[in-house]
């Protein structure tokens, strides 16, 4: 295996130079004269230090070019190449020509195209024999395959592989020496397509950091890094804006500045969380400059710095979701309310004698025959599921002896194994030495709520599956509109890897009903008139079945690292569901508040009318606008 080039930006001096005894590159020169092993190695010493220095200020392919040619000098080859190894090791990327030979040899297309190197040429034996090979008598190879139109013509050749564990990651090629090529050559090559190799590892990571940095500096969630002592160390655009200070004003403060939860020593147990757990998911409430508070939810993770515990937090805003889940729960209590004011089953246990009494509708919520209205207290317990018994057991016992409130949810059975959910509230009625005597009581069937509930659950431990691995798809654009990066996030939410929506128009996949608006939306954008309101579209999944998407785009064509448009999506389809079923469950309660026989009100705190349905009119003789305000006390 090729050992790493060791990469520094020292330049040579002549104390360098004084200190080379015995080099590890002895060998002829490129002219063919005879050159001392010094004289060799100051060469390659030279060469690496003009190779590093020109990659210093010059991007991959100009710094390969360099390498190239400085490879040409020390093995006296006119042509150069250097071709990219993807990991199955059966394809290559051309990535660079030497200046000379684009100059004067090769007019061939090619670079950035892909090849197999199961259907190349000669110049590919070093990858299916994994070490160096010298061709010096090209025309002579009976399994050589010709060259293309434009290309150089070989009169002789070298061809070295780049190694990185054990796989073969790039080769390096050079040709047309005057003379014979030699082992010492190879030793040249292996040596520039080394250090070649770590240039352009080196170039390729600093392009991905700078983009990774430009999107979490532009994307809508807020991120945070904070040391072991609690201080702020750094933050991205989007927390500034949502807490209302500059970067510089934010790492003068600590945690618990913005953070009125936090203590220190809440602090202490949350590091020893994150350490031990890796990565946490939780909601707490961040404090804005204008000492204004919002409710937020933080992603966590662990980072090991210089021996010491650093936290890197994505924080979103989730005032919105608090709102939502408010006007669920307001929406879930005007429903029960309801239900009982419908007196949807009451019953009437005479404990003295074990005998309940219920009413008419209760016979359908325990599926019994109509015209069933009294059974014994065990009767009613073995209707109870065998799950549930001992709990309502239990509560029934504090009820009677410790005046406890008998309020419960739990699971029956039908006579025909139907399982359903009924919730309870009852009172004790006590004689005048405080014996229970009776018990009054109410219940209601709960199983479409009961069903919601582990829906709505079942919801909640997806969001935050999704919010622990950043569920926002982070997409750029280029100028045409093409995708140029998705982030890894795009595989859960819309099925497709990244490298499969990479180069495509992302409008081949919107639907076609809002592709004009999300076309609108994005020109908005491109001509920085967007009002900051997210757009909705609908998406292909990889499956086949459409999903809804929330997008919200940020201009960055000006950004040196991007060049293009940035698009972060958040895939909105179960809100959109929710919401749709909230608006439902809202008209179905009107309508059946509209359309009930019995009286049905709404009275505020000092017994006031504040809704009442139209049964009333029919049977007082008032109209609504006249009993709406007055007082039933």
């Amino acid at each position: 295996m090729a050992k790493r080039a060791r990469i520094t930006n020292a330049k040579p001096t002549s104390r360098t130079k004084s200190r080379v005894r015995k080099p590890s590159i002895p060998g002829r020169g490129g002219a063919g004269r005879e050159v001392s092993p010094r004289k060799r190695a100051e060469q390659v010493i030279h060469a690496r230090w003009r190779i590093l220095e020109f990659a210093a200020t010059h991007g991959l392919t100009e710094s390969l070019e360099k390498a190239l040619d400085e490879a040409g000098k020390l093995t006296g080859s006119p042509v150069g190449f250097y071709h990219f190894v993807e990991r199955d090791e059966k394809t290559l990327s051309l990535q660079a020509w030497s200046t000379r030979t684009k100059a004067e040899f090769c007019k061939a297309e090619g670079q950035g195209l892909h090849y197999s190197i199961d259907q190349a040429g000669v110049w590919t034996d070093c990858v299916r024999k994994r070490r160096a090979v010298i061709h010096n008598d090209y025309a002579s190879l009976p399994h050589r395959k010709g060259l293309p139109e434009g290309h150089a013509p070989l009169v002789r050749e070298l061809v070295v592989p780049v190694f990185r564990e054990d796989r073969i990651v790039a080769i390096l090629g050079v040709g047309n020496k005057a003379q014979d090529y030699t082992r010492q050559d190879v030793e040249l090559a292996t040596f520039v397509a080394d250090l070649a190799w770590e240039i352009a590892e080196r170039k390729r990571t600093e392009q991905e950091l700078q983009t990774t940095r430009a999107a979490l500096e532009d994307v809508g969630i807020g991120v945070l890094r904070a040391g072991p002592d609690a201080q702020i160390l750094g933050v991205n655009a989007a927390l500034c804006r949502s807490l209302g200070y500059t970067e510089a004003e934010l790492r003068r403060l600590t945690i618990f500045d913005i953070d009125p939860t936090f203590t220190p020593e809440r602090w202490r147990v949350h590091r020893q969380t994150i350490a031990a757990e890796r990565t946490r998911t939780f909601e707490s409430v961040h404090r804005r400059k204008d000492e204004s508070t919002f409710p937020v939810e933080v992603t966590v993770s662990y980072q090991l710095i210089h021996g010491r515990v650093h936290s890197l937090s994505f924080v979103r805003d989730i005032t919105e979701r608090k709102r939502a889940e408010a006007a669920l729960r307001e929406s879930e209590e005007r429903y029960a309310l309801a239900q009982r004011a419908a007196n949807m089953g009451s019953w009437d246990w005479n404990i003295q004698t074990g005998e309940i009494r219920w009413s008419e509708q209760i016979a359908g919520l325990f599926g019994l025959p109509p015209g069933t209205v009294a059974l014994s207290y065990e009767v009613f317990l073995q209707s109870v599921h065998a799950e549930d018994r001992e709990a309502v057991a239990q509560a029934v016992k504090a009820a009677l002896e410790a005046d406890a409130e008998y309020h419960i949810e739990h699971r029956i059975v039908w006579p025909d194994g139907t399982v359903r959910w009924v919730s309870e509230k009852g009172e004790v009625l006590r004689d005048a030495g405080g014996k229970p005597v009776r018990m009054l009581g109410v219940v209601w069937d709960i199983t479409e709520l009961q069903e919601a509930r582990q829906n709505a659950a079942q919801s909640e431990v997806r969001f935050r599956t999704i919010v622990q691995q950043s569920s926002d798809l982070i997409t750029l654009l280029d100028p045409q509109g093409k995708i140029t990066y998705i982030s890894p996030q795009g595989e859960r939410v819309l099925g497709y890897r990244p490298e499969d929506l990479v180069g495509h128009d992302p409008m081949a996949y919107v639907h076609a009903d809002d592709v004009p608006h999300l076309r609108a939306a994005l020109d908005q954008v491109v001509h920085r008139t967007n009002p900051g309101i997210p757009t909705e579209f609908r998406f292909r999944h990889a499956q086949g079945h459409w999903i809804e998407l929330e997008a919200l785009g940020t201009n960055l064509l000006d950004h040196p690292g991007i060049r293009g448009l940035l698009v972060t999506c958040r895939d909105v389809t179960e809100r959109n569901r929710a919401q749709e079923a909230l608006r439902a469950k809202t008209e179905e309660l009107n309508q059946f508040f509209t359309v009930a026989l019995d009286l049905l009100c709404i009275a505020d705190t000092g017994g006031h009318f504040r809704r009442l349905n139209p049964q009333w009119e029919k049977v007082l003789g008032y109209s609504l606008a006249e009993l709406e305000g007055q007082s039933f006390l």
